[in-house]
């Protein structure tokens, strides 16, 4: 149940991670809410091949993610930020046409980046937005977030 491994996450060293999936509006906008909903659906098959190993991954809505994964450090981060990027590379065929599809991706580590687990989706939601700034396509660990500005 959620609150089962909401607790899980509280009592234990964990990460959450953020993603949306670059662009999707002008995906809807162009090829219709059809397609929007076949790319969604076909995201999350890619997503939940990565799940195990303590990692859970959730649609939020429309074409926002979050994973959550135990026992985090900053390498095992990295490592399932560049096997999102990777595992979205190939194209996604759908039933209107093949599009290259991209992510952003925001990364929070409890207790490194955060001494509140109830924070840890507010601090990957400013990892990702740090994502989206530079350009998309691609991830950002709190941790490496210059913070003095």
């Amino acid at each position: 149940s959620i609150r089962r491994q909401r607790q899980m996450c509280i009592r234990d060293r964990n990460s959450t991670l953020m993603l949306d999936v670059d662009h999707f509006k002008d995906i809807n906008d162009t090829y219709g809410h059809k397609v929007g909903d076949e790319v969604i659906r076909m995201v999350a098959g890619r997503l939940q091949s990565l799940t195990g190993d303590g990692t859970i991954f959730a649609r939020l809505g429309g074409d926002e993610f979050c994973a959550i994964f135990q026992e985090p450090t900053s390498q095992s981060a990295v490592r399932l930020c560049e096997s999102i990027i990777d595992v979205m590379k190939p194209e996604f065929a759908t039933s209107a046409c093949i599009l290259q599809i991209t992510v952003s991706v925001g990364c929070a580590l409890y207790p490194e980046d955060v001494s509140e687990p109830d924070k840890l989706m507010e601090y990957a939601d400013k990892a990702l937005y740090v994502t989206k700034d530079r350009g998309r396509n691609g991830y950002t660990l709190f941790g490496s977030i210059d913070k003095t500005g």
